[in-house]
């Protein structure tokens, strides 16, 4: 055992040599303060342990898995990290060096007898919700996991509310349900043809107060949830004088205009259909009772700066009936907890989200875990008789299914990426790890750029040069809208005429947009994007900043915002665009406009914000996949590190992939002879799958079962 866990004193200057390298958090290192505080004595061992459980919260865990650490120390901990703060070599020592010899047994023996943690045993009825207060929770078992209990806790509220919800069934006839649902997928009327699940989900949606409808890019989430809710409204037993009150949301204000922008067509085809012989209202009138303003989470429950609570918390809730949530795979555990408590428990709730995708870089993946079992398409027995009669299609019974595993349809019939598209054939290769599939339709690393539907590229990441394939695609992309911002006369707020030449620069805009795993680095967003910034400067189309920073304000400067701020109405992952004012000064200003979520509906399209108020943003040429999420764009380029890491995952692949509609590049860096192959990159990256350690549905489980 190395000697930082047998004297306290060696185990501080690890942990501040661990601060001081950026492979740890302030925050994690006051864990162990707080232990040498308040628990005199704590072996080092013991603090370790607690000093890690807390920082893999900052990569996505709610807990601690013993095993796997001892397994693979410095791939778990991330330590060094994939994209480090501090580049360059750096001396101090690694988990794998500090935890050798240690085994799970002996581990676990030093946090038993630990008296600021309280062990926990699944196996005995109350162990899993009792709470005496104590900082640390060892979970026992066969993987031993050890939480903060501030994450004990918070998985513990939302699988108790989402495990007492998948827990109840609302009663309603599949007689009177058939009839609605019939008339809302008119193309599959009866059994025997192939299984609706879009009208699956509907009846499953239905009967329960709790659902979950998770499929790939263009399956038909959002068609799905606007015939749900036109469905809620077209039932004999809905109220016709107080219509159910419906929200929707999204985690981000980016996925939020992105469903706002989709559900307007979809509301106009309810109006559109025919009347029946059901009809108990006509159906313009239903879809005149939809709703289009879609909020983000924080907007939604009224999430404050500095407030302790939101505005609607469990004793102040939300006086809705019905709450849908898009893009479910970006909502960590501690947001989905903040909106489940702000729901009255009569509300129903409907999650909608890609489970394939990357999880929320908040800790938790709650899509993720819910969703674990999907694919397998059983149900109950007594729930498959409903779903027949209620639906008119055939689904399996399985009764290993469980509470969770009956609130989930999977919709599996993707209508924009078919069997013909070499877009939805790589994404199907790259999410079930078929490599050799994957770079056959990507023409294997072929280093030329053609007009396919998808193709692979390799180019310099060095260099001011632009006369490369990549900058000739970048370029092409960006120059369009880019020239348009700045020859024009300016823009002014009022002017109708205005409102339409945004809408056509913002449409432009979406038509192509470089992806990269990395913040940092040539193959990163910061590298990229003062690059791009260069490459735009020589052609008179952007400033280039005297310090060669990218962070500069000029007019046609895209940007990402990187918080929530409330006072100015923009949240995380809004992308706006700067533009030049019209004004008869002289003096030229400039503003940031925004789309606003509920777009022209909503009664305001745009959000214009002076650029001096927006202190979190960032250039937005080039983003991380992880910020794309939410978006689509006609064509993405990918820019893969020169060499594999661990934060180029199979997820992150496949999200990357399933944001272009109509074209994917795959960019790998052209490295020299000592580089690793540029499939190896790839081939490393699909055999990586993200894995998150919780409890979330196992939890859940049990509260359905009212253990």
């Amino acid at each position: 055992m190395s000697h930082h866990l047998r004297n306290p004193r060696a185990l501080d200057a690890l942990l501040e040599a661990w601060v001081g390298a950026g492979w740890l958090r302030p925050i994690d290192r006051a864990v162990a303060a707080f232990l040498e505080r308040h628990a005199t004595g704590t072996p080092p061992l013991a603090t370790l342990a607690a000093v890690l459980a807390s920082h893999q919260g900052s990569g996505g865990h709610v807990c601690l898995d013993l095993a796997e650490v001892l397994a693979h120390p410095d791939l778990t901990l991330r330590m060094p990290p994939a994209d480090p703060l501090r580049p360059g070599p750096v001396t101090v020592p690694t988990p794998r060096e500090v935890l050798d010899g240690v085994t799970i047994a002996g581990w676990r023996d030093v946090l038993a007898t630990h008296p600021a943690l309280r062990t926990v045993a699944w196996d005995q009825p109350g162990d899993a919700t009792a709470d005496d207060g104590r900082p640390l929770i060892l979970v026992e078992g066969e993987r031993p996991q050890l939480y903060l209990r501030r994450f004990w806790r918070i998985e513990e509220r939302v699988a108790m509310d989402l495990g007492a919800r998948a827990g109840r069934k609302t009663p309603v006839d599949a007689d009177a349900v058939r009839p609605v649902l019939d008339a809302l997928f008119p193309e599959h009327g009866s059994v025997g043809a192939s299984t609706d699940w879009q009208k699956v989900a509907c009846a499953l949606a239905i009967r329960s107060p709790f659902t979950v409808v998770t499929g790939g890019p263009g399956t038909g989430k959002t068609t799905t949830v606007v015939r749900l809710l036109a469905a809620l409204l077209s039932l004999p037993e809905a109220d016709a004088t107080r219509p159910p009150r419906i929200a929707l949301c999204a985690p981000t204000g980016k996925a939020a205009a992105r469903l706002a922008e989709s559900i307007g067509d979809k509301v106009q085809d309810i109006a559109s259909i025919e009347g029946d012989a059901f009809a108990p209202a006509h159906w313009p009138d239903i879809a005149a009772m939809l709703p289009t303003d879609v909020h983000t989470i924080h907007r939604l429950i009224g999430m404050r700066p500095l407030a302790e609570r939101p505005r609607h918390h469990r004793d102040n809730p939300l006086d809705l009936d019905i709450v849908v949530v898009d893009e479910a795979s970006m909502v960590g555990l501690e947001l989905m907890a903040r909106l489940v408590e702000a729901l009255p428990e009569s509300a129903r709730l409907v999650i909608l989200g890609d489970k394939d995708q990357l999880a929320s870089v908040e800790a938790g993946a709650v899509l993720g875990e819910l969703c674990r079992h999907a694919e397998n398409d059983g149900y109950p027995a007594d729930l498959t008789d409903w779903l027949r009669h209620a639906s008119g299609q055939s689904v399996d019974a399985d009764d290993r299914a469980d509470p969770v595993d009956a609130r989930i349809a999977m919709l599996r019939h993707s209508h924009r990426f078919g069997h013909d598209s070499p877009i939805g054939r790589l994404a199907r290769a790259v999410n079930t790890g078929e490599t050799t599939a994957a770079m056959t339709e990507l023409g294997a690393a072929t280093a030329t750029v053609a007009d396919a539907e998808t193709s692979w590229l390799e180019a310099p990441l060095t260099g001011a040069a632009r006369d490369t394939a990549l900058a000739d695609q970048v370029l092409a992309g960006i120059r369009p809208w880019l020239a348009t911002v700045r020859s024009e006369n300016g823009f002014d707020p009022d002017d109708p005429a205005d409102d339409r030449r945004l809408e056509a620069i913002f449409r432009e805009h979406n038509g192509f947009q470089l992806l990269c795993a990395l913040r940092r680095g040539p193959a990163g967003v910061e590298g990229l994007n003062a690059r791009i910034e260069a490459w735009l400067a020589e052609e008179g189309l952007a400033e280039a900043a005297a310090d060669g920073t990218s962070n500069h304000w000029y007019a046609g400067r895209p940007v990402i915002v990187t918080r929530n701020d409330p006072q100015l109405g923009l949240a995380n992952g809004d992308m706006g665009i700067t533009v030049p004012l019209r004004n008869d000064t002289g003096t030229p200003a400039l503003r940031v406009v925004f789309p606003t979520a509920g777009g022209a509906s909503s009664g305001r399209a745009w959000h214009w914000v002076s650029p001096a108020r927006l202190g979190d943003a960032q250039t937005a040429y080039a983003l991380t996949v992880h910020k794309s999420q939410g978006s689509e764009f006609d064509h993405v380029a990918l820019v893969l590190p020169e060499r594999p890491n661990p934060i180029l995952t199979r997820e992150l692949v496949y999200t990357g992939i399933t944001r272009a509609r109509a074209r994917f590049t795959l960019v790998s860096p052209a490295g020299d002879a000592r580089s690793p192959r540029p499939t190896e990159v790839l081939e490393r990256a699909i055999a990586t799958t993200t894995r998150r350690s919780g409890n979330l549905r196992r939890r859940a489980v049990r509260a359905a079962q009212g253990e």
